[in-house]
């Protein structure tokens, strides 16, 4: 999870504060890795980094690469904090390598936040992360500290929240969430899951959550019960995680792996991208869509028409068709087994941004053109990864029905971040107002359990 900064700032152990997209420290086109991928990592379990402390970052980097690094008071060894997380800390740092003429290899730093382990199952980060990298879906993987990831460095920015419903982004929002939900396995995530914990000391406590139910339950254990008001939230929670599963629990599509936290700050596009109406203007001319209020054209959508009443239709798959992949996902330590609806929905309650722009969240409706072009792209992208020899109409039923276990679902996401708030309350040390922010997440999931029984 990220502040909503408008934007991302680093601070060198040279250079004091300044902003990413100006740093010399920061190249524009940073060195790719991709020609050292490493078939195994290390795993240093007895090991720590203090993420504050620079000479402890590169004894850690001499460490990890010491044919590049020639001691941990190596002054070529460049560091920069990258501002933003309300959860973890996260650290670029470059070097030279002689293998590259000298040329700077850049890998990431991402330290745990306080006591975050405590409701994050690292094992699972961790081979998640792996078999995501096994299918070209991740950066390549150098080391696993007790407390932090170190992690190719791969040259990109985040969007911004109101870029979410851009027609480009959704595409590729879309696109990229189609191939997560079909290729990943959670049997080889749990496979490697028992083989790190057989091979490794448990490196601080953690959980052991099967999938999204188990998570939740394991969030509510954990939940403070000093005060009458605390004791009667975890009634209540407890209460209502029973209504949710006899409810709602089969109406939310297949079981995937998702990524759980799929906001603005954790969806990567390559650092000259550019909206489309802004190119070749000097202003833009037209604002990202909003929510039920936005009108899509042919134009606009690509792959979704209207019928004769004006309803988008979706349109029949053709040889030429081919998923965008503008967008690429970082950050998986909330990855975890769940329905697909809970995946989709959370992605779409976080088009508000930690403002909570409601207005920018897409209503959840089989008639909203939002819905209809975003489900389409994502049902035909899923069609193309399956490989079907025959092209593939995707069915206005076969969206209709998406985006109605979409609406579903729809009130999960408050439920689910709202008691991660609560939790966050008592073990951060980040400056973040999570009570308050708790508060409005599960509002949100009671105002969306109200709307169903009216």
């Amino acid at each position: 999870m990220f502040l909503p900064d408008e934007s991302l700032e680093i601070r060198s152990d040279s250079d004091g504060e300044e902003d990413l997209s100006t740093s010399s420290n920061v190249p524009s086109s940073a060195t790719s890795l991709e020609d050292e991928k490493q078939t195994t990592h290390h795993v240093m379990p007895e090991d720590a980094v203090n993420p504050r402390d620079f000479v402890d970052v590169r004894r850690i980097i001499h460490k990890i690469f010491p044919q590049c690094v020639s001691s941990a008071n190596d002054p070529r060894v460049e560091i920069a904090q990258l501002k933003g997380g309300i959860t973890n800390m996260l650290l670029l740092v470059s070097y030279p390598n002689p293998g590259k003429g000298g040329e700077r290899d850049h890998v990431l730093v991402r330290a745990y936040g306080n006591g975050t382990s405590t409701i994050i199952d690292r094992d699972r980060e961790l081979a998640t992360h792996l078999h995501l990298h096994s299918h070209g879906l991740a950066p390549t993987l150098y080391a696993r500290l007790s407390n932090a990831l170190i992690y190719e460095y791969i040259p990109g920015k985040a969007v911004e929240y109101t870029d979410l419903s851009r027609p480009e982004i959704m595409s590729g929002v879309a696109s990229r969430l189609a191939e997560w939900h079909y290729k990943l396995d959670k049997k080889a995530i749990e496979s490697e899951m028992d083989r790190l914990k057989a091979l490794e000391k448990p490196t601080q406590v953690s959980t052991s959550s099967r999938d999204l139910y188990e998570l939740l339950e394991e969030w509510i254990n954990v939940l403070p019960r000093e005060t009458a008001a605390q004791k009667k939230r975890v009634q209540d929670v407890t209460a209502e995680l029973a209504w949710i599963k006899k409810t709602i629990a089969d109406k939310g599509g297949p079981i995937v792996v998702g990524h759980c936290d799929l906001l603005s700050g954790n969806i990567i596009v390559p650092e000259n991208w550019t909206p489309e109406e802004l190119k070749g203007h000097g202003k833009s001319h037209q604002k990202p869509l909003t929510g039920s209020q936005a009108a899509f054209t042919e134009a606009n959508i690509g792959h979704v028409k209207s019928d004769k009443s004006g309803k988008p239709e979706a349109k029949p798959a053709s040889d030429g068709f081919a998923p965008s992949t503008l967008t690429s996902f970082i950050d998986y330590e909330y990855s975890i087994p769940t329905p697909r609806a809970f995946d989709l929905a959370n992605h779409f309650m976080e088009w508000q941004g930690f403002d909570c722009v409601v207005e920018l969240i897409p209503e959840p409706s089989p008639s909203n053109p939002v819905m209809r072009a975003w489900a389409a792209q994502y049902l035909e992208s899923i069609a193309y990864f399956e490989g079907k020899a025959e092209p593939t109409k995707v069915t206005e039923e076969a969206v209709d029905a998406l985006i109605t276990e979409i609406a579903t679902w729809w009130g999960m996401p408050g439920f689910y971040w709202g008691i991660w708030a609560i939790i966050q309350a008592t073990i951060s040390e980040i400056d973040f107002d999570y009570a308050e922010y708790a508060e409005k997440r599960l509002s949100e999931y009671y105002k969306w359990k109200k709307g169903r029984a009216e």
